[in-house]
């Protein structure tokens, strides 16, 4: 297990070597090192603000660095534009409006072989090998499909440049996680063609599990570096950063426990963070859900939004939805409360299930 400062092997592929840089005069990174190898996948994890979308897109050029240098495959490319970069082989896929939603999936595919003079119907079908639903779908407007769906649009847009390395900034964000586990496995199957991933990811568990190298940056800065099964494997990254995951399905709660009254309340205590992930498809007709917490000493994120718990009141952290949709929620610090949980018809609540939950660090 290494802290900072971490040398990188001079072999890898992609090297974003000691950068400092961040937005106007403030820096974000502070001697930050990230690296990837050949075929292989690294993953950049670390609490909220730690700097780990910054890191990707200063590895990309969408930033400028005060200090350090980046390079592809020996070479020094610090200076060059993010689409320099893509025509050196670096692919990017940033967290959101990463498609264009009036085009078909068709014509955004299309749209990723801009820079290629050749003929790029065989990369095309890879792609549509590797995402067959995109190949059932591919007439249809890419903003029609859902979440999950759209991202494999945006993946295999980038694939369309023939990439040596691919880089994802948080490609599971707002999907279920059958999805997830979908995408990750369509991840390893990318690197197993020698095409190496550059991977930013909230759901740090699981995309430790898939890394051969992870990063855990801690207020722009590397705090660890190691192989991902060492980084599962250490007490303090695992108390610090990684905790126990949950994962709630809302329907069947609500089924098993449409009301629950006050003295039934369910128990689950966790260490430094619990990820609760809720199930709860909403239909056109309005169908949704509600949470609320009451309580102290956590800090609640839901999809990708802090929120600060008010201490001494209730807070209302999420609304309704349209079309089928999947929510994540994460509990981090040391603390607990009330989690209400309730399904909701239009404007009116009809079942709600109470959940006490208390986390502190072990």
């Amino acid at each position: 297990m290494s802290e900072h400062p971490v040398t990188p092997d001079p072999d890898a592929v992609l090297i974003g070597e000691a950068m400092t840089g961040g937005y106007g005069a403030a820096d974000i990174l502070h001697d930050c090192t990230i690296a990837v190898d050949k075929g292989q996948i690294a993953v950049i994890v670390g609490p909220n603000g730690a700097g780990k979308s910054t890191a990707m897109k200063a590895v990309f050029g969408m930033l400028n660095l005060r200090k350090g240098q980046v390079r592809l495959n020996g070479e020094d490319i610090t200076t060059l534009s993010p689409q320099d970069r893509v025509a050196k082989g670096m692919g990017f896929v940033p967290q959101t409006r990463n498609i264009f939603p009036s085009m078909t999936v068709q014509e955004n595919l299309e749209m990723g072989a801009f820079i290629r003079g050749d003929d790029y119907r065989e990369t095309m079908e890879q792609i549509y090998h590797l995402f067959p639903i995109l190949r059932d779908k591919r007439h249809q407007a890419a903003g029609e499909l859902s979440g999950g769906q759209r991202q494999q649009v945006a993946v295999g847009r980038a694939l369309m440049t023939k990439p040596s390395v691919l880089m994802l900034d948080e490609p599971t964000a707002g999907v279920s996680p059958i999805v997830m586990d979908e995408l990750f496995d369509r991840i390893i199957e990318i690197a197993r063609t020698g095409i190496s991933i550059l991977m930013v990811e909230q759901n740090a568990r699981q995309a430790l599990e898939i890394a051969h190298k992870g990063y855990v940056l801690v207020q722009g800065a590397n705090r660890f570096t190691d192989t991902g099964q060492a980084l599962l494997a250490d007490p303090e990254v695992r108390r610090s950063f990684l905790g126990v995951e949950m994962r709630f399905l809302l329907p069947l709660l609500l089924a098993a426990s449409p009301a629950l009254a006050e003295g039934q309340r369910d128990a689950f205590t966790c260490d430094a963070l619990m990820t609760c992930i809720v199930n709860q498809p909403c239909t056109d007709g309005g169908e949704g859900f509600g949470l609320a917490f009451l309580g102290g000493g956590l800090e609640i994120e839901m999809g990708g939004t802090v929120i600060q718990p008010v201490y001494d009141g209730t807070l209302q952290i999420a609304a309704w939805e349209r079309g089928t949709g999947f929510y994540q929620l994460r509990l981090t610090g040391d603390g607990g409360g009330l989690l209400t949980l309730s399904m909701a018809n239009g404007a009116s609540f009809e079942e709600t299930t109470v959940l006490w939950l208390h986390c502190s660090p072990q």
